[in-house]
């Protein structure tokens, strides 16, 4: 553990796959070449209680990503991938994870958890929580829902073997559904829902053959408006339902495609 307030750490060789648990965002020195690979499994946790910026010089992927403690913890100025957990919180604790600054991307190759705390997930095109492994990734539930506060800005796909909304799951999205390679698993009680009430908030427009949501979808539409719904059932695209709520104001619309 390094301590909050305290400086000119040299670790020098750091080797292993344990945790380094840091109380604010520098990085000590040393050599992590090995520590950091994504095949060694290690976890960096930012904890402590203070406010303070990471400052990620030393890497743009990183195995695991443990956000504990208290205070807000301010992501970097720079897109990252994390390879094996994101973690937001313990349980017993309340780390704010701030994307807000920066409004970069995240990248996730293995699994995305929240547990206590709270996930600011910025705006604007940039601020993005990609799930892009080559193999079938899960969301919510059990690892965690994404509502409300914490819910992501924008989502996207980027996984030809699929993404699920794990049972009893919720996730929101203030932003874009980015819908860029694989399906989308949801169902009645696992539930995706687009907070974002503007007809232009899934790119592509209507999804595509190669990605669309495989299960219900929930959209917030204004009155007067039309919307594409991206879905479709199993390994047959839908794509051929576009909703026009005449209804007074917003209201939340589900649609699924059932062949």
């Amino acid at each position: 553990v390094i301590s909050e307030g305290t400086s000119g750490h040299n670790l020098g060789r750091v080797d292993g796959s344990g945790t380094l648990a840091l109380q604010d965002g520098n990085f000590p020195a040393g050599v992590f070449n090995t520590f950091l690979e994504c095949a060694n499994h290690s976890t960096i946790e930012y904890g402590g209680t203070g406010d303070y910026t990471i400052i990620a010089d030393l890497y743009d992927e990183i195995p695991n990503l443990l956000f504990s403690g208290s205070g807000t913890k301010t992501l970097p100025a720079k897109d990252l991938t994390v390879c094996d957990s994101l973690i937001i919180g313990t349980g017993a604790d309340n780390p704010v994870v701030d994307n807000t600054v920066y409004d970069r991307k995240l990248t996730i190759l293995g699994a995305m958890k929240y547990r206590s705390g709270t996930f600011q997930s910025g705006s604007g095109t940039g601020a993005t929580v990609s799930f892009a492994a080559s193999t079938a990734q899960t969301l919510g539930g059990i690892l965690g829902d994404f509502t409300g506060s914490n819910a992501f800005n924008n989502l996207e796909i980027n996984n030809s073997e699929g993404l699920t909304i794990n049972p009893g799951g919720a996730i929101e999205v203030n932003g874009d559904l980015m819908l860029t390679e694989g399906l989308i698993h949801t169902a009645a009680s696992d539930k995706l829902t687009l907070i974002n009430p503007g007809s232009d908030c899934v790119i592509p427009v209507g999804g595509s053959d190669a990605s669309y949501v495989n299960g219900p979808l929930i959209k917030l539409i204004n009155q007067g408006d039309n919307f594409s719904f991206p879905i479709g059932q199993g390994s047959l695209p839908g794509n051929r339902i576009t909703l026009s709520s005449t209804q007074t104001g917003r209201l939340l619309w589900t649609a699924q495609y059932i062949s």
